[in-house]
């Protein structure tokens, strides 16, 4: 079962990574993987989110579940962060639209926290 990281840094940016492969490529998700056996999905997210972009970081609950049930974990980084080695910070007024987005999950992932974040806006990202 997949499982995903949704890092939120100090200045309540959200990590995501650039597909770099495949029909989805060019297109932004979250940094996660499948489950191997006997992984926890909590621990799938924080391995793939530092494997891919450098930043380990510290999930502090599950944020969502979808109906196949991937699960997106939240969490935060330890320190501050410039860049990640992949991917990039979006700021609230600057959230990737849909058609940005690789899957569903990003999708209604990014809904969500635009819905909680006041003055969120969703662009159109290359």
């Amino acid at each position: 079962m997949p499982a995903f990281g949704l890092v939120v840094n100090e200045r309540n940016e959200i990590l995501m990574i650039q597909r770099g492969y495949g029909s989805r490529k060019g297109q932004w998700s979250l940094p996660g993987a499948n489950a191997t056996s006997g992984e926890r999905r909590r621990e799938v997210a924080v391995r793939e989110t530092k494997r891919i972009t450098g930043i380990r970081p510290v999930l502090e609950r599950l944020y969502f579940k979808n109906r196949h049930q991937a699960q997106v974990w939240r969490g935060k980084t330890l320190h501050q962060v410039k860049s990640p080695i992949e991917g990039r910070w979006f700021p609230k007024d600057s959230l990737p639209d849909d058609k940005s987005l690789g899957f569903a999950i990003d999708v209604r992932t990014v809904q969500k926290w635009a819905s909680e974040n006041p003055g969120s806006r969703r662009v159109s990202c290359p």
